[in-house]
């Protein structure tokens, strides 16, 4: 069983802005869907965009979970969904939350919201109650793959293993384009032979070598994940 909740929150006002009735430790079974608006017209959530939900709970412990953004052609437009954990609402009392929303080059706070979150009378009574973190493991997990991408643009391994041949860092990295340059180096213009076997030239390899450290990060940065 789903219960959905719609919220609109104005991006214009301050203070708290919704209460949402919950009873402690619901398991999934709330859905929050968010939309924005501002001088009484939609906000528009840009694709790609992503968003937290960060609580703090009655006892102290906080939320930071990952939300599912849905710009002006998803299945929601232009909203911010959260599944509530059971982590979520495992204390009762009051939970002040907002989300956080941001894109390529912007941060966006919400006005604060809160979960009221009820006693239950089904639950023994010592509930545990503790942090939830799921978008901080996310991005460990983003961090530990970014960096398997910059070992592979580097010299070509990955964890100490060569790539495959079909991957976009094969025979296309620093150590490579290095040993290549120093292979085919020269000490003047004129001794470059123009009927080198390799269609780079030794300049061309020269000057990508010495652009290479200042290209690595795009190129990390633009390899899917």
């Amino acid at each position: 069983m789903q219960i959905i909740h719609r919220l609109t929150l104005d991006t214009k006002k301050q203070g708290i802005q919704a209460a949402i009735p919950l009873t402690a430790n619901d398991s999934a079974s709330h859905i929050l869907i968010f939309d924005f608006c501002g001088d009484e017209k939609n906000v528009s959530i840009p694709e790609g965009s992503t968003a937290v939900f960060y609580a703090l709970k009655p006892d102290g412990s906080e939320i930071m979970n990952s939300c599912v953004c849905y710009g002006e052609n998803g299945a929601y437009p232009n909203t911010v969904v959260y599944t509530v954990t059971p982590e979520t609402s495992a204390m009762p009392g009051r939970v002040n939350a907002r989300l956080i929303v941001s894109d390529e080059s912007t941060v966006y706070y919400s006005p604060r919201f809160e979960l009221r979150v009820e006693d239950n009378e089904f639950l023994d009574a010592d509930i545990a109650s503790s942090s939830e973190y799921t978008e901080l493991r996310r991005l460990i997990e983003d961090a530990a793959e970014y960096k398997d991408c910059a070992e592979a643009w580097a010299c070509g391994k990955i964890k100490g293993t060569d790539v495959d041949s079909d991957a976009p860092q094969y025979e296309n990295n620093a150590k490579y384009y290095a040993e290549l340059s120093a292979k085919n180096s020269v000490t003047t213009d004129n001794e470059m032979s123009d009927s080198s076997d390799n269609p780079v030239k030794n300049r061309v390899i020269k000057k990508f070598v010495e652009d290479l450290v200042a290209t690595a990060v795009t190129g990390v940065l633009n390899t899917p994940v």
